[in-house]
């Protein structure tokens, strides 16, 4: 749910305190990479770029040829895409989580 200036304000979930289990983490671990393998190749490569290898906003921008906003967007999406299928399995799983404010 978005408001009218575009940004996301329904409760996003908050499972920090269910995953501290080693034996989860790992499972976790191979869902988050199944998911990432999953995204649209042009989400994936700003995600990766973002959050693994720690790239800055501009500097995605340059190495891609892309704008800085075309990067935000496509790193926003990814991560609403990610968050959706994570959510998902979470659930499935039958993982209580606890809703917070993005």
């Amino acid at each position: 749910m978005f408001d009218e200036h575009g940004r996301h304000v329904a409760p996003v979930a908050d499972w920090s305190m269910t995953v501290d289990d080693p034996a989860r983490q790992t499972e976790l671990r191979m869902v988050l990479s199944s998911v990432i393998a999953e995204l649209p190749a042009d989400y994936r490569v700003v995600e990766l770029l973002r959050d693994i290898d720690g790239l800055s906003h501009q500097e995605i921008a340059e190495t891609l040829g892309l704008s800085v906003a075309n990067v935000r967007t496509r790193v926003h999406r990814a991560r609403l895409f990610l968050r959706k299928r994570l959510e998902a399995h979470l659930s499935s799983a039958g993982i209580e989580s606890t809703p917070s404010v993005a």
